[in-house]
């Protein structure tokens, strides 16, 4: 039989729909992975992995079974920890840009990869919208900028036709301005839409939920008498980024004669004071 195409890797983890004995490997590491559908199709999956914080990666049994589960009978493990790279050109892009975290923190030079390429023809028509937002996850009553993108059937920046509005599928439960500015009333998840002549031409699902870590990205910052400074307060839910609002969090001076809080920004008062501890906690 004429080969079409192949490659080669390390564990073979599936052969005709079972685990092999190769795919006896518990540690967790970032992987990269390749399988085969028995229609022909393929599947590459890129996991994450050394970064507890973030992504913790998948054993090799995990990983099988995972491809499994996507109807693959042949799945192979490529090359993964820091070599994990997912490389791509984003819908509307005109570049390439590493799409994952890769565990050395950046794109670590490789010999190979495995690329596959479009060979769509070039278009300018428009075929839908992308919708984004700054973050997935939100509190309620926290506003969130969405952007929409026009993509074209092959995946090209298009110009967005006249007369797309924004919309939320329950406006009970959100609304959104003219402008795609997004607020949360209450707990749950909401699709926000844009909308052309009643149909829905792009849509990004956000999740309105409570934050359960609040953090500084910086253990230090320097305030001037008289004048705000903000604070550079983040939060996380389950390990994810969400946008929250200074009425989600407490905040206590060490010394309440040194200055205010407004907001997430700090003013500081003619105190005679040099330093100065804010803590933050979740309300």
């Amino acid at each position: 039989e004429e080969v079409v195409w192949a490659t080669g890797g390390g564990n073979i983890l599936v052969r005709d729909g079972a685990i092999t004995a190769d795919a006896n490997v518990s540690g967790r590491e970032p992987r990269t992975l390749l399988g085969v559908r028995e229609d022909g199709s393929f599947l590459v999956l890129e996991c994450d992995g050394r970064q507890s914080a973030v992504s913790s990666g998948l054993t090799l049994p995990e990983a099988a079974q995972m491809m499994l589960d996507q109807d693959c009978i042949q799945v192979i493990n490529l090359d993964g920890g820091g070599s994990t790279t997912y490389v791509a050109k984003q819908p509307g892009a005109e570049e390439l840009s590493v799409i994952n975290r890769p565990s050395d923190g950046f794109a670590r030079s490789v010999s190979t990869s495995l690329l596959i390429v479009s060979t769509a023809p070039s278009s300018t028509a428009f075929d839908h919208a992308v919708v984004e937002g700054e973050y997935d996850y939100a509190t309620i009553n926290t506003p969130v900028q969405m952007t929409a993108a026009g993509i074209s059937p092959a995946g090209n920046a298009v110009d967005i036709p006249e007369g797309a509005t924004w919309a939320v599928s329950n406006e009970d439960w959100a609304s959104i301005t003219e402008d795609g500015v997004f607020t949360g009333k209450r707990l749950g998840e909401v699709y926000v839409y844009l909308m052309l002549d009643g149909q829905t031409i792009g849509s990004k699902l956000m999740t309105l939920t409570n934050p359960d870590q609040v953090y500084f990205e910086k253990n230090k910052v320097d305030a001037i008498y008289g004048s705000s400074v903000t604070l550079p307060l983040r939060a996380r839910v389950g390990g994810k980024p969400i946008a929250i609002n200074p009425g989600d969090v407490t905040f206590t001076l060490s010394a309440p004669k040194a200055g205010a809080m407004d907001g997430f920004n700090f003013v500081a008062v003619e105190s005679g004071l040099k330093t100065l501890t804010i803590t933050a906690a979740i309300s």
